[in-house]
């Protein structure tokens, strides 16, 4: 089925995957590329030669998966990005990007200070004012995941100044080693800064996760709330015995 190029009636597989699989198909072989602007329907209904219906529920298909990605009144547009972690490496975001042969952008929303709460305190085992800094993280363009990440307030944090890089910019201004980092990663339902954030509705489902991290001393500097747009941003663990 991976080398599948026309559908085919006789095959038992239904029709709209048939379609979804071509498509994701071209998309991995470079025939569309990310961030392009979709065929409409009716050119993948003459190409292929099936209904406008099949067509539309392969498109809806790929969408749920992330092989395409709808943008309110701009239209349908290619998406190919599934970012996923396999290494033990501590990275960050920008990192994790630029191994995949993605340039990283930043979008920055907010950076402000204010009170922790207490599941921030707890996190940091800081009970004092903390910064924070909402982002939305875009590869080629294309907004990937919104973070909020929270340090101390000890440290010195200039908006303009922090660039890509979070942990770069602590590394290079206030003198850290980060060091390790603890991940939890589940599901939500996108509220709705989540969602414009992310250019999709409120309530699609998010990939969801934590991150803390520690320097060399064992403090922990950084706590983050990060919500991925499902079907490009994963979490792949490799385990082993």
């Amino acid at each position: 089925m991976s080398n599948m190029k026309v559908v085919s009636r006789d095959n038992p597989i239904p029709l709209y995957f048939q379609v979804s699989q071509i498509i994701e198909n071209e998309i991995k072989e470079g025939t569309f590329k990310p961030g392009d602007l979709f065929s409409t329907e009716e050119e993948l209904q003459k190409r292929l030669n099936v209904s406008r219906s099949t067509i539309r529920k392969a498109i809806d298909d790929l969408k749920k998966r992330g092989w395409l990605i709808q943008q309110v009144g701009k239209g349908t547009f290619v998406g190919s990005y599934h970012l996923n972690k396999t290494k033990s490496l501590l990275l960050s975001l920008t990192e994790e990007l630029r191994e995949k042969g993605m340039e990283p952008g930043t979008k920055y929303l907010k950076v402000f200070t204010e009170n922790p709460s207490i599941e921030v305190a707890e996190q940091l085992n800081y009970e004092k004012e903390v910064h924070v800094i909402k982002r939305v993280r875009t590869a080629d363009g294309i907004p990937l995941v919104f973070i909020t990440q929270y340090l101390p307030g000890y440290f010195k944090i200039i908006g303009e100044e922090i660039g890509e890089s979070v942990y770069k910019y602590l590394e290079s201004k206030n003198g850290l080693h980060l060091v390790e980092s603890i991940h939890v990663v589940g599901a939500a339902e996108a509220d709705k800064e989540i969602a414009e954030a992310l250019h999709i509705k409120e309530g699609e489902p998010v990939v969801a996760f934590t991150r803390t991290t520690s320097d060399q001393s064992g403090r922990t500097v950084i706590y983050e709330k990060g919500f991925g747009k499902a079907g490009l941003y994963e979490y792949r663990l490799k385990v082993t015995r």
